[in-house]
């Protein structure tokens, strides 16, 4: 599913952001963004994608909706048929909140946990999650293993969202300095996963599993709690698609320093997937543990290993656990 960066401008700064290599820091520190998607640009990207078949524009950041140019960006897409769906950390004015729901767009929304997040920004957030409930898909990024989905739980109920979470792992960014979750603590964030899912069974909510994930963070009896609390758990690592404001690409953003081709260079999404497909594919044989040589899953090709990013880790790409920068995860 393609996805693409209109901004690199965000107003949030949460420890394990994927696009951070897309961010840079001026000379007070703050972030500010690096490029924003000329319109000319964000009208090529609906014509690759109609012409490919493929009717669903993403569009992410950064924080999408600070696009000065936003509804432009979105309006064009909404004229040629395609469905728009944004990916966003929630903080946007009143007037883009009219906007998405006058136009019914989905949005994904990425929500920490309410301790890491500023007092002031949550009273905003509060204020877009009234107004947009029905229109919200909610996401959690897992860094670190006392991660609590309860209160997310709560949130559906209160604010109306859709009843399915997007649980993602966060993978460390070759060559960058996010935090993100070590293999090592796998087993212990797949134990309380399987005690979530129940409670998110009990409450009717679909828990909806990102790439990365791997059997072995499970036992087979929470495998089966899983499936019976009918949780969409998939254990891929295949390539996403992002697209920056200059028309680069990348098979995902943990990977975004690596392969860059520009769009301009293919006819079809097809061809972008081929690409990255076979890019990825090359590490399919390896995992992200010592004992992944030994794993039936991986020789079925049931599991892919792992995150393509911690097998490069691994295999001495200069990450440590916890940290992009120094050491090797194991």
């Amino acid at each position: 599913m393609p996805n693409l960066l209109i901004t690199g401008y965000c107003n949030r700064s949460c420890p394990y952001c994927f696009a951070r290599g897309k961010i840079r820091k001026n000379g007070s520190g703050r972030r500010t963004a690096k490029k924003e998607i000329s319109l000319e640009n964000a009208a090529y990207v609906v014509d690759f994608l109609k012409r490919s078949g493929h009717e669903v524009y993403s569009l992410l950041g950064g924080e999408p909706t600070l696009h000065p140019r936003f509804r432009e960006i979105a309006d064009h897409a909404l004229s040629r048929g395609m469905t728009v769906r944004i990916f966003s950390n929630g903080l946007m004015d009143a007037s883009v909140c009219r906007y998405i729901f006058r136009n019914n767009l989905a949005v994904i929304l990425n929500i920490n946990e309410p301790g890491d997040t500023p007092p002031a920004q949550r009273q905003q957030l509060e204020t877009v999650f009234e107004n947009l409930g029905p229109n919200i898909w909610p996401g959690f990024n897992i860094y670190r293993e006392d991660f609590d989905l309860s209160f997310l739980f709560r949130m559906i109920d209160r604010f109306r969202f859709n009843r399915a979470v997007r649980i993602g792992l966060a993978q460390p960014v070759h060559g960058g300095d996010n935090e993100f979750l070590s293999p090592e603590k796998y087993r212990s964030v797949g134990k309380r996963l399987a005690a979530f899912a129940a409670e998110a069974d009990r409450n009717d909510i679909r828990l909806n599993f990102d790439c990365g994930f791997v059997p072995c963070m499970f036992r087979t009896a929470e495998m089966g709690r899983l499936v019976a609390a009918h949780a969409d758990l998939k254990f891929s690592c295949g390539p996403t698609i992002d697209i920056d404001p200059d028309l680069n690409t990348w098979s995902c953003f943990p990977l975004s320093s690596i392969q860059n081709r520009r769009l301009t260079d293919f006819s079809t999404l097809g061809e972008v997937m081929d690409h990255y497909g076979r890019f990825l594919g090359s590490y399919a044989s390896s995992g992200i543990f010592p004992r992944c040589g030994r794993c039936r899953f991986l020789h079925r090709r049931q599991c892919p290993g792992g995150c393509v990013s911690h097998k490069l880790a691994s295999a001495g790409a200069g990450l440590r656990s916890g940290k992009a920068a120094g050491g090797a995860c194991r």
